[in-house]
């Protein structure tokens, strides 16, 4: 994924740490074999304290409130207690602290699992999203927005087990408005010809025209790094 186009954070760098606590895209947690020996070196110096610590807590409270909602979450509630007992939730809501971990590595398990948990959300709303549009579509064939899972599970990749990129996939008809609101008017034009018979070296393809991006945590020797690649998932579709 290297050669992808991607940004690299430094999450040595305030701004960097806030803008992670404040994304919600979807993430691949990518652990090494020495990744702990690597986690215990920065636990020294982790600094996330005050304002943004708060907003940290208020997220992971939020997206858990949305994840009850969904089946497979409810059936995973002990392995989820679990997990939420080593992370700093629990100190922040009264509880006490049955692993008498230290608060620096509370503080990353909280974001580790705030993270894991919005890629939770990501991939359920997308599938629900196209499970909807595929109701509304019944047994009519047009360009429309198709699940399309990625398997991601290798031994150093830890979150997620596969990522839902998705697809575009359908015929380019007339109209378009009615179900693709992402036309054009040169694609009009060459669905006008195209069906006045004109020959056409490439006729309208369906195809994404609207992405959301994914960031990568990985650990190494420098520390914990945060790469953010764009244009990972598709969201909309349309004819060109």
């Amino acid at each position: 994924m290297e050669t992808l186009p991607h940004q690299l954070l430094n999450l040595s760098e305030q701004a960097a740490l806030e803008r992670l606590v404040q994304s919600d895209e979807p993430l691949v947690l990518l652990f090494p074999q020495n990744s702990q020996a690597l986690l215990e070196q920065q636990f020294g110096h982790w600094r996330l304290e005050g304002s943004l610590l708060q907003r940290l807590l208020e997220k992971l409270q939020a997206v858990i409130q949305e994840l009850r909602e969904i089946p497979a979450f409810q059936a995973n509630m002990d392995l989820f207690q679990h997990l939420l007992a080593f992370c700093y939730y629990p100190l922040g809501s009264g509880s006490s602290d049955p692993t008498e971990l230290p608060r620096g590595h509370r503080k990353l398990r909280t974001l580790l699992l705030l993270k894991a948990l919005q890629t939770v959300r990501a991939h359920w709303q997308e599938k629900r999203k196209v499970s909807r549009q595929n109701r509304s579509a019944g047994s009519q064939s047009y360009c429309r927005l198709q699940e399309l899972t990625i398997d991601l599970r290798y031994d150093f990749i830890v979150v997620p087990a596969e990522y839902t990129a998705n697809n575009c996939e359908g015929p380019c008809w007339r109209p378009l408005s009615a179900r693709i609101p992402d036309y054009s008017s040169h694609t009009l034009l060459l669905l006008d010809m195209q069906e006045r018979g004109t020959p056409l070296q490439r006729s309208p393809c369906c195809v994404p025209v609207k992405y959301s991006g994914m960031e990568i945590i990985r650990f190494t020797g420098e520390g914990m790094q945060v790469t953010t690649y764009p244009n990972m998932v598709a969201v909309e579709c349309g004819c060109r």
